[in-house]
């Protein structure tokens, strides 16, 4: 067993918050990037399309 699972966390459950908190923002801005591209590649394949 390692040091870690014997000793606690120092900073308690303010940690946890912080980690979620940041793990939020982070899956919104994947999903933005996400939607953003999957917008940005539907017009250029619409106008691909379109040319054909």
């Amino acid at each position: 067993m390692t040091t870690a699972g014997i000793t606690p966390d120092a900073r308690g459950a303010e940690h946890g918050a912080e980690t979620a908190l940041s793990h939020a923002f982070r899956a919104l801005k994947v999903f933005a990037g996400t939607a953003v591209s999957v917008v940005l590649l539907g017009d250029y394949a619409q106008e691909g399309l379109v040319k054909r």
